[in-house]
């Protein structure tokens, strides 16, 4: 959960920069994946409306479509720069809403693989539909929080705008992940959207997340004392070691 004083002045910045809030929270998102894990070419896909005709308005179903958007970071650019192409990537994928998902990806014919979805296989969705209290009479109706959600994706973020601040919520495969990498990827997201506030300007290289500085440190420390200690010959071991983040 972002706090209030955050989210209004992530809110103000993309008035500032004549972009949606959800184009800002998906620039920062990006940012945030290629500062920790050095990403330039992100796909990320994200929940359309699918009601662009005004006479789907009073129709009653399910008409939600998920369409990727591609972000590149082709160099070390200002962030306010970068940010346009955000938007304009963000807009062109807005305007071919009405293609379905199945059919894209009939037409781009990736290749298939049963263990994940193609073409998106993690969600950024910016849930701003309000929430009304339903009335019946005679009955009274109290919303709930799931207790156990399944993840259709490896891992999907959700943003919800509240009274008290962006709330961000993440979803992800227990399988591909630990809580402990989804809470570093969170943290490492407040960092940078605070970052941004205080200096939308900076070249993307200028932003940095705390946890790549610890782990920088942590492997010069390594490799140090690998230097030094008979585990330098841990390299001879027919076994190989598998490190996990």
């Amino acid at each position: 959960h972002l706090p209030l004083v955050l989210s209004r002045q992530l809110t103000k910045l993309a008035n500032e920069h004549q972009v949606s809030l959800f184009m800002l929270l998906l620039a920062g998102y990006n940012l945030t994946l290629h500062r920790l894990y050095g990403l330039n070419d992100i796909v990320l896909g994200t929940d359309l409306a699918g009601r662009m005709e005004s006479q789907l308005e009073g129709v009653v179903g399910f008409f939600i479509n998920v369409l990727p958007i591609r972000m590149r970071i082709k160099g070390d650019e200002c962030f306010s720069d970068w940010l346009s192409d955000v938007k304009q990537s963000s807009l062109s994928v807005f305007d071919n809403q009405q293609m379905p998902f199945d059919l894209l990806v009939e037409t781009l014919k990736p290749e298939r693989n049963k263990a994940y979805q193609p073409l998106v296989q993690s969600l950024f969705v910016m849930q701003n539909v309000e929430q009304t209290e339903i009335e019946i009479p005679g009955l009274k109706i109290v919303g709930q929080d799931s207790v156990h959600v399944d993840s259709k994706f490896d891992m999907s973020i959700f943003i919800t705008e509240t009274d008290t601040g962006i709330e961000i919520n993440g979803v992800y495969q227990t399988a591909l992940f630990r809580k402990r990498t989804l809470q570093t990827l969170m943290e490492g997201y407040r960092q940078i959207l605070a970052q941004i506030v205080a200096a939308p300007h900076q070249l993307l290289s200028s932003y940095v997340v705390e946890a790549t500085k610890e782990k920088a440190m942590k492997v010069e420390t390594k490799k140090k004392t690998l230097g030094k200690s008979k585990l330098g010959k841990l390299k001879k071991l027919k076994r190989p070691i598998k490190i996990t983040q």
